[in-house]
């Protein structure tokens, strides 16, 4: 059986060793794997209390709707909570993002270093990743925005970037997203925001009033220490959501 052609050269993705090996093959008795981002404090209590006490539960499928942490998040953000979708991670809502709006030959726009996930389930579609390399390691917004055309569909900024760490601050968001046709979807990815000390950084998630083409994600793997359980959320306008 043969796959889809234009999948063929995508390449596979190879995690990190597992700490275990590490520390069998190298005698170690403390390792720190840095590859994955994982938090190294842990969770917080609470959360091994509920899990123990959903064990009774767990012949029952999961709450699909994810209720009550859309009203915990919608309390949290002032958003309603028709504006709020979630995945296996935030990686699964960048698969829907790019299954429900590209097809093939238009183009997807993103850093030539950042988070991989975006140009492989780009290409997965059949649309074309068109990179800008950074600029001093930060995202060259100036430079994507001459990247924009007829084809494109959707433009990926991470902020914190991932891996160089660098911030684009919210004066150049603002006026980045004020020039990007409303056409066009920007997904602004998240994921790091809650470790950013920087005054400059903007809050995504106060944008999302002004901008109807705006995307955020966040998840709940990094800062809250969650990563095993694969919760990741994302925002946007209730049209762009349904």
């Amino acid at each position: 059986m043969q796959p889809k052609p234009h999948i063929v050269h995508l390449p596979v993705y190879q995690p990190g060793k597992p700490i275990e090996d590490v520390k069998r093959e190298l005698g170690l008795d403390e390792v720190i794997k840095l590859a994955s981002n994982e938090n190294p404090y842990g969770s917080s209590p609470k959360v091994l209390q509920a899990i123990q006490q959903e064990f009774a539960n767990i012949s029952v499928y999961p709450d699909g709707s994810a209720v009550a942490l859309t009203q915990a998040l919608a309390k949290q953000t002032g958003l309603k909570e028709e504006q709020f979708i979630y995945g296996c991670g935030s990686d699964e809502i960048i698969a829907l993002i790019t299954r429900a709006f590209l097809l093939p030959g238009e183009e997807s726009i993103m850093a030539d270093q950042t988070f991989s996930v975006y140009k492989s389930n780009v290409e997965i579609e059949g649309a074309v990743a068109v990179e800008v390399p950074l600029r001093d390691g930060v995202h060259d917004l100036d430079a994507m925005l001459a990247q924009i055309n007829d084809r494109t569909k959707i433009i990926w900024i991470c902020n914190p970037n991932n891996p160089t760490g660098t911030i684009v601050p919210e004066a150049e968001l603002i006026a980045f997203l004020d020039q990007v046709p409303k056409h066009v979807m920007v997904v602004l990815d998240e994921a790091y925001a809650e470790f950013v000390t920087d005054r400059s950084y903007p809050d995504g998630i106060r944008l999302l009033s002004a901008y109807e083409n705006l995307v955020v994600l966040r998840t709940f793997s990094k800062i809250y220490g969650l990563a095993s359980l694969r919760i990741g959320y994302g925002m946007g306008a209730e049209s762009t959501i349904r």
